[in-house]
C-alpha cells in the first residue's frame, strides 16, 4: 500500500513537470534559449517544492531531473555555441544542489516530527501508550462509530499514592514498571495498553467476549497476588493489589460514548467494595433483578444502590451512610419511637437516590452548573419509577426523598413548600445533609472547621433550616454529643439498616 502511495505521488509529480514544461516551450515559441529558460524554471520550482514536501525520496527525483537538464543545456550549447545555455546548465547545477540542501532540511524536520509524535504516543516511564494518544484512539472511536465489539478494562493499582508516600517516588517508579510487565505478560498481542493516569492503565480490546475479558483480567489480579515486588533500592518486597473495571459494546454497555465512563462505574465498584477485585459493568436494575427482596436482602439491595451512586459521585462516598447516621443521631434528641427512628435512617440512605439517572459529568463538574444542568440536579428528588419496585415501602420514604431540598422559607424546591408544611424527615434530613456537605470536600472548596460549620448553620436557622431541630443540632455538635457518632462512622462501625 505504501509502494503503490508512494508511485503515485511520483507519478504526479512527473506529469507536472512535463505539463509545466511542455507549456513553457509552446509560450517559449521557437527560440531554443527561451525555450531552455522556461523549462529551467519550471525544473527549478517544481524540483524545490518536490524536495521540501517529499524530503530524501522528493530530492530522488529533483536531483536527477536537474542534472538531466543540465546535460541537455550543455548539449545545446555544444550544438549551436549559444553561451546563455551555459549559464542555463550552471542555474540547473545549483537548482540540484539547492534541492540536496533544502531536502535534508526537510528530511530532519519531518524526524524531529515524527520523534516529537512519538514522544506524546507513549508514557515516558512505561512506555506502553500515554493518555494523551487514549483520548485521540476514543475519539477517533466514537467519532467513527463503526466497531462491532469493543472492550476497555482499567486496571488500578491499589495504594499507590501510600507506596510513593513510604518509599518514594523513584521506588514507586519501579513498581510502576514492574507492574506493567506483570498485565502485559497476560494480554493478548492484539490488546492495547493505555496509562491513563498515574497509577491507572486501560486496555483495549476488540472482538472478544466479556468471558474471555474477565478471564484475562482474573489472570492479571492472580499474577500481582502470587508474587510480591521487589524494590530495587531496599531489596525490600512488597505485596501489591489491583482492582479491575470491565465493560463491553455493545453486550454491558449500550453506547459507545459511554464505554469509558461505565467501566470507571465498574472500577469504582470494586473499590468502594474493598478493593483487589474484578468487576464487569452492570446496569444497577440488572443487578437488583438478581435479588428476591425480603427482609434478609434490603441490606444488600440499598449497598448495591449506594455504590453505583458513590461511584457516579467522586465527592459523595459514603455520604448517604453518614446523613443517615446523622438523622438518626437527630431523631433520638427529638425524642422519636422506634419506629420513625428507623424509617428517618432509611431514608437518610435513600435520599439521594435519583442521583443513578443524573450523568456523572454534571454530578462531578468543578465550574458553575447551567440551568440545563441544574434542572437535572434538582430532579434527582423525583423517585425512579423502574428503580423504586426493588425497594419495599418505597412509598414510606417518598416524602423525605422528595422533600429534603425544600427550605424552611418556602424557596426551596421541588414544589417551594414552607416551614412545617415540609415532611419532618425531610427537615431533619435537610440539616444532617448540609453538614455533611460543610464537612466534606467538595469540587469548588475545602471542607469547613466546625465553628465555621456551626456559624452557617446558625445564620440559617429558619431561612433553610427547621429553627428548632437547628437550635438542638448545633447545642449537640456543642456539647460533644455527636462526637460519638462521628467515631462510629470514622472507624465503620455502622450499620446500613
Amino acid at each position: 500500500m505504501n509502494i503503490l502511495k508512494s508511485f503515485n505521488k511520483i507519478t504526479y509529480y512527473l506529469l507536472l513537470i512535463i505539463v509545466g514544461s511542455l507549456t513553457a516551450i509552446i509560450l517559449g515559441e521557437e527560440s531554443v534559449t527561451l525555450n531552455g529558460l522556461a523549462v529551467g524554471s519550471v525544473l527549478y520550482v517544481s524540483t524545490i517544492t518536490i524536495a521540501s514536501i517529499e524530503g530524501y525520496k522528493g530530492a530522488g527525483i529533483a536531483i536527477p531531473l536537474n542534472l538531466m537538464g543540465l546535460l541537455m543545456s550543455l548539449k545545446i550549447y555544444n550544438d549551436n555555441g549559444n553561451f546563455a545555455h551555459i549559464v542555463i546548465a550552471y542555474f540547473q547545477l545549483g537548482n540540484a544542489i539547492s534541492c540536496g540542501i533544502i531536502s535534508y532540511l526537510s528530511e530532519s524536520q519531518m524526524r524531529n516530527t515524527k520523534r516529537l509524535e512519538m514522544l506524546g504516543k507513549y508514557d515516558y516511564l512505561t512506555n506502553v501508550l500515554s493518555h494523551s494518544y487514549f483520548n485521540r484512539y476514543y475519539q477517533d472511536i466514537i467519532d467513527q462509530n463503526n466497531e462491532k465489539n469493543i472492550s476497555f478494562v482499567i486496571i488500578d493499582i491499589d495504594n499507590f499514592k501510600g507506596t510513593n508516600e513510604k518509599y518514594g517516588y523513584k521506588q514507586g517508579d519501579e513498581v510502576l514498571k514492574a507492574a506493567v510487565r506483570r498485565i502485559q505478560s497476560k494480554m493478548t498481542t492484539d490488546s492495547s495498553i493505555f496509562r491513563i493516569s498515574g497509577d491507572q492503565f486501560l486496555v483495549s480490546f476488540k472482538d472478544k467476549s466479556i468471558k474471555e475479558i474477565e478471564q484475562l483480567s482474573n489472570d492479571v489480579k492472580e499474577q500481582f497476588m502470587i508474587s510480591n515486588f521487589k524494590l530495587p533500592e531496599s531489596m525490600e518486597t512488597i505485596s501489591i493489589g489491583v482492582s479491575i473495571g470491565i465493560s463491553n459494546y455493545p453486550s454491558t454497555s449500550k453506547e459507545i460514548s459511554n464505554l469509558l465512563e461505565d467501566t470507571y462505574k465498574a472500577l469504582s465498584y470494586v473499590k468502594n467494595s474493598g478493593h483487589d477485585n474484578v468487576k464487569v459493568y452492570e446496569n444497577v436494575f440488572s443487578e437488583l433483578e438478581n435479588l428476591i427482596l425480603d427482609d434478609h436482602d434490603l441490606e444488600l439491595a440499598i449497598k448495591t444502590i449506594l455504590l453505583t451512586i458513590n461511584s457516579k459521585d467522586n465527592y459523595t462516598n459514603g455520604h448517604s451512610i453518614r446523613v443517615s447516621e446523622y438523622s438518626y443521631k437527630i431523631g433520638t434528641l427529638m425524642r422519636l419511637d422506634q419506629s420513625d427512628l428507623t424509617r428517618l435512617k432509611l431514608s437518610g440512605l435513600l435520599h439521594d437516590l435519583g442521583k443513578i439517572n443524573v450523568e456523572s459529568s454534571i454530578l462531578n463538574k468543578t465550574e458553575r452548573l447551567t440551568d440545563e444542568e441544574y434542572d437535572k440536579i434538582k430532579n434527582h428528588v423525583v423517585i425512579d419509577k423502574e428503580l423504586s419496585k426493588y425497594i419495599p415501602n418505597i412509598s414510606e420514604h417518598e416524602n423525605a426523598i422528595r422533600f429534603h431540598h425544600e427550605r424552611y422559607d418556602g424557596l426551596g424546591y421541588p414544589e417551594g413548600l414552607k416551614g412545617l408544611n415540609i415532611p419532618i424527615d425531610a427537615r431533619i434530613i435537610a440539616v444532617a445533609d448540609a453538614y455533611d456537605a460543610m464537612l466534606s470536600n467538595r469540587p469548588y472548596r475545602s471542607a469547613l472547621k466546625k465553628d465555621k460549620i456551626i456559624e452557617e448553620l446558625s445564620f440559617n436557622s429558619g431561612k433553610q433550616f427547621d429553627p428548632d431541630i437547628t437550635r438542638m443540632f448545633i447545642d449537640s455538635l456543642i456539647s460533644g454529643e455527636f462526637d460519638e457518632v462521628e467515631s462510629r462512622i470514622e472507624l465503620g462501625n455502622i450499620g446500613l439498616v
